[in-house]
This record gives structure tokens, C-alpha cells and sequence, in this order.
């Protein structure tokens, strides 16, 4: 359906000032062609261009590239000047009509907030604006709906792979404004149906109901099941193999946390090797590459960055690259899935500290268990990834997968604090007065209880499964008619 549009002034003048292929008209330029012509200014532009020249006091020159810009999108130009009244910038202005055309029109006069659903880089608050220009009511059901989606996002900005479903209700009641006695109420009821429909998803935990988005979720329950099977043997090595003796013949520097470690590597399907600097986790990682070349296994080293990556190339002496490259990552699509999984024995993954949550699961996919062996190193007093979740935290944690702690000091004689591992008879929590960062969060510290355990499913599960949490019947979650 077209809409038959009228040019807007404004539009018009904000388009030609911005527009990065109309050179030479600026914003005091662009107001005059706007206010001479205004929604004639189609006409005028291709019938008489002496006149816009004029009227502007531009080169006839500058006129016709305008013109030849102007004819390039004809046939939306008339909805592009329409937004570009809002204040859009022209990237924004184009994406939005490539997407929607001349129908945009009427698609945000239904529901102005589907730009948030639909275009990448459109937020909450910048098309809120917009809606509100339109005079959309601040109770309008789907400014309810955006409202809450915008909620659980910014909590996945911050890291959190979950929002609980009180704490929800109130950002987003405190976001909306929508000067009305039962707005709780409202979006209460705007969230039980966005459950309902998939739109978002429900988990029950502790007494408490936590709200994430379904792909995030989905995400964490597939982790789970896969880490649940890291207690199995390694599916290269034969069960009469002689493992202790084979370490202590072609590595037998190692002190007990690393022989242990490397014991571990080579006999489970997933190890996790955890300790702060200085604790000797790169020459594990060496011990055990030398090991997997006797028993004449490849092996594929991977990292978080290319930085990282780099360094481990350099100390280890083979190849590495970054998990994006090993997955094929073209900029918006992985190659590898679990139709083509990686081709090799044993993946070692280091700096596991810098993996979110969606690239361990993009990982973990790639890798069939049945023919590869993982080994996971990271620092646990390192900071969080930035995207969601807070994988090797958690792991250590629950020890969900066969974990080794090396609290051993090899490159230094004293003792260091970051070495203290927060999983043996401590937890991770934020102090009581953390000092203030420059990226907002709290600072760490070894101490009881995990109050400030950054939000994730993993997180909060036993130390025995970490998937208890996520595989437990749903408890009935609240809602609007709930008894009180």
C-alpha cells in the first residue's frame, strides 16, 4: 500500500543539508530551496533549476548534481523528507525507507516502535521521540511492549544474560513515565503476554523469576547440555593408556597443579585450567600440545582477540588464530555450524575470560565431542566479557566441567593475591565500598556471599550441575491477577 505524500518543509530543508552526496548546500542553503519551494520543490527542481539556483544563490552546476541525486530515489523521496523531519540522520533516513519504502508512513502510524524490531541501530529512546512527535499516548500498548524489550537489551548491554521479573516491571515502569495510577499493572500485563508469545522467556530459580530473551536462553540451556557431558573420557585415548607415565616421560618439569592439569587434558572430554598470572597456564598449555604430538593428535589453538591469539602463537610455537577466523566469521554470518564442525582432535581455547556468552555457544557448536577433546585456560580475576554472561566465572564456580586450579606461583617467589582462586572456599562478590571504575562496574574481591555475581543462568546454579537451574520444571510465574 502507497501513501500519497506531501513534502514536508522541514524534511526537505534537514535532507539537502545532510545529505552526504549534495555538496555544497548547507544548512542556511537548504532552509531557503525549503521555504521558496517547499512541496514544490519536485517540480521546480526538475522543470526550472535556474530558479532554485537563484533562490539559493548557487552555481547552476551544484543545481543539476542535486537534481541527479534528487531523481536517484524519486519515487521515496517524498517519505525520506517526511522522516528526515524527526531529526534522523540520512543513514537512518535510507534504511528505514529500504526497508519499508513509501509504506513506512503508515506503518509508524500503526506502531512507530516496529523500527525497533526491524532496523538495526534504531533504540528505544530515539524512535520514542519520534512516536511521541506523532503523538503516540505514553500508555499506547506497543510503547508498552517496546519499553519492556528495551529493558531486557540494556540489561544484555551491561552484561547480564537475565533481568529478574519484579526488577523489570520497575525499570521499565520508570522508563515508560506513563502518568497513570495502574502502570505497574499495565506492563505487568504487557510482559506476561510478551512471554506468552515467545517474545521473551521465563525461568523460575530460587524464588525468583528471571526474564531473558529466548535466543539468549536458548543459548545458556544448549551451554549447559554440552558441559554436561565434560566428565566423559577423551575419545582419543585408550582406556589401558598409562597417562601418568606418559606425562612424567615427555614432560617432567611440571609441578603437581600443572601434572594435574595436564592429567585432566588429556583425559576428559572438557577441562577448564584456571590461575591468575604468573601461575604457569601457558606452559601447560605447551605440555599438553607436546603430548597430543606424541600420541599423534592435531591440535587447534584459539583465542578470544587476535592479541591474544598472537601471544599464544609466539609462546607455544603453532599456529593460532582467533575463534571468529577458526569459525569462518564473515562479518554477520559464521561459516561453521553442526553440519561442518571443526576438523581436528583437540581445541584449546585460551583467555576464555573474553568469552561471552553467544561465542561460546557459537564455539560449542562447532564441535562435536564424539571426535574432538576441549581445553579451556583463563584467568578467573580477569575482567567479564563485554557482551552477556560470565562463562569461566561460572564454571569455576560450579565446577560443571573437570576444573583445575593452579594457585602455584611459577613466575614470581611471593604469593600474589590474583592467583587466590574464588572457588576454593570463597566465592567472587563485590566489596562492600568498591572503589569507582572508569567502565562503571564494581571492582572484585575474594570473599562470601555472591551478591555480585554479574547475571547469568550459570551463575546461579549448584556446584554439582550447572544446569540444575535450567532444566527444573518452570514454577508458576506471577502475574497480574496473582493472589497477594
Amino acid at each position: 500500500m502507497e501513501y500519497d505524500l506531501e513534502l514536508d518543509t522541514d524534511g526537505l530543508a534537514n535532507y539537502l543539508a545532510n545529505h552526504p552526496d549534495i555538496k555544497g548546500i548547507g544548512p542556511a542553503k537548504a532552509r531557503l530551496i525549503a521555504q521558496r519551494f517547499g512541496r514544490d520543490f519536485d517540480r521546480a527542481i526538475s522543470e526550472e533549476p535556474e530558479a532554485v539556483a537563484q533562490a539559493a544563490g548557487l552555481r547552476i552546476e551544484a543545481i543539476h548534481r542535486l537534481r541527479t541525486e534528487w531523481r536517484k530515489t524519486r519515487q521515496t523521496n517524498k517519505a525520506i523528507t517526511w522522516l528526515a523531519a524527526y531529526g534522523l540522520t540520512h543513514y537512518q533516513v535510507t534504511s528505514l525507507v529500504k526497508k519499508f519504502g513509501n509504506d513506512v508512513l503508515g506503518l509508524l502510524k500503526a506502531d512507530p516502535y516496529i523500527i525497533v524490531r526491524e532496523v538495526r541501530g534504531f533504540g528505544f529512546k530515539r524512535v520514542d521521540k519520534i512516536a511521541r512527535k506523532m503523538g503516540t499516548d505514553k500508555d499506547d500498548p506497543a510503547r508498552i511492549r517496546a519499553g519492556i524489550t528495551h529493558c531486557v537489551s540494556t540489561a544484555l548491554e551491561q552484561g547480564d544474560c537475565w533481568i529478574e521479573y519484579e526488577e523489570l516491571i520497575d525499570q521499565a515502569n520508570m522508563l515508560l513515565v506513563m502518568d497513570v495510577l495502574d502502570s505497574r499493572d499495565r506492563i505487568e500485563k504487557t510482559l506476561s503476554t510478551l512471554i506468552d508469545e515467545g517474545a521473551l522467556s521465563c525461568a523460575a530459580h530460587g524464588g525468583r523469576f528471571l526474564v531473558a530473551r529466548p535466543d539468549i536462553r536458548k543459548m545458556e540451556d544448549d551451554l549447559a547440555g554440552t558441559l554436561r557431558k565434560g566428565g566423559v573420557a577423551n575419545p582419543h585415548i585408550p582406556e589401558r593408556c598409562d597417562l601418568p607415565g606418559l606425562v612424567d616421560r615427555i614432560v617432567p618439569t611440571l609441578n603437581e597443579g600443572q601434572r594435574i592439569a595436564v592429567l585432566a587434558a588429556i583425559s576428559k572430554s572438557i577441562t577448564l585450567i584456571t590461575g591468575g598470572a604468573g601461575s604457569g597456564k601457558t606452559f601447560t598449555v605447551s605440555a599438553i600440545t607436546d603430548i597430543y604430538d606424541e600420541l599423534d593428535l592435531h591440535v587447534t589453538l584459539t583465542a578470544p582477540t587476535g592479541k591474544a591469539a598472537k601471544r599464544l602463537e609466539e609462546v607455544v610455537n603453532r599456529g593460532a588464530s582467533t575463534i571468529h577466523r577458526l569459525l569462518g566469521f564473515n562479518g554477520q554470518d559464521f561459516a561453521r555450524g553442526p553440519e561442518d564442525p571443526l576438523d581436528t582432535d583437540v581445541v584449546v581455547v585460551d583467555e576464555v575470560s573474553m568469552v561471552d556468552i553467544p561465542l561460546a555457544w557459537q564455539l560449542f557448536r562447532c564441535i562435536d565431542l564424539a571426535r574432538t577433546a576441549v581445553v579451556l585456560v583463563g584467568d578467573h580475576n580477569q575482567l567479564p566479557p563485554v557482551g552477556p554472561g560470565n562463562l569461566l566465572r561460572d564454571l569455576v564456580q560450579t565446577r560443571a566441567v573437570p576444573t583445575v586450579v593452579l594457585d602455584k606461583v611459577v613466575r614470581q617467589a611471593a604469593f600474589s593475591r590474583r592467583t587466590a582462586p574464588p572457588c576454593c572456599g570463597a566465592r567472587c562478590t563485590k566489596p562492600a565500598k568498591p572503589k569507582p571504575r572508569v567502565d562503571g562496574r564494581g571492582t572484585w574481591s575474594t570473599s562470601s556471599p555472591t551478591s555480585g555475581m554479574r547475571n547469568g543462568f550459570f551463575s546461579k546454579c549448584s556446584r554439582t550441575s550447572c544446569t540444575s537451574a535450567l532444566l527444573r520444571p518452570r514454577e508458576r510465574r506471577p502475574g497480574p491477577d496473582a493472589d497477594t
